[in-house]
């Protein structure tokens, strides 16, 4: 499994999602564009699948609607865990903004987009230092064309 991680600061975010920022990855194979120019192997192409993290907050979710109006990539995979039963007025105010949040991208993206709502908070005492390894396992076998991770969940619930 060939997969690029990138660690997007929020200012490059906020001016766009920079490729020029990705690193070449020699071992790859190389990728060429209309103009048969080379382009780096990370580079995103519409055969690219990318899985966001985070994606019912607010930049996950504006960087899956950027990169599927510029890049038209083959799919985006979206992550988010969300809010089980809100309790108080603010719990219920910030689940109903990702539920919006989510379904607007889900219906501008179309079929290119698969949801999960999961949490990786660790369940399985065998991995409360690693996270829910089990589940970011079934993605990758589910989606084993993988190409690029944008992680911008919460760490802190």
């Amino acid at each position: 499994m060939k997969c690029s991680f990138h660690f997007l600061p929020f200012v490059v975010f906020i001016l766009g999602f920079c490729l020029a920022q990705q690193r070449h990855n020699p071992h790859a194979a190389q990728k060429v564009d209309n103009d048969g120019r080379s382009l780096p192997a990370d580079f995103l192409t519409n055969d690219s699948v990318v899985m966001i993290t985070g994606a019912s907050g607010f930049l996950g979710s504006e960087l899956a609607l950027a990169l599927y109006r510029t890049y038209s990539p083959k799919r985006i995979i979206l992550v988010d865990r969300m809010v089980d039963h809100p309790q108080t007025q603010e719990e219920l105010a910030l689940f109903e903004f990702q539920r919006q949040r989510s379904f607007h991208v889900l219906q501008t993206l179309k079929s290119t987009a698969r949801f999960y709502r999961v949490d990786f908070s660790p369940m399985i005492p065998e991995y409360f230092d690693l996270g829910e390894v089990p589940v970011l396992d079934h993605i990758f076998r589910e989606h084993p064309d993988i190409t690029h991770v944008v992680h911008l969940a919460d760490p802190y619930p």
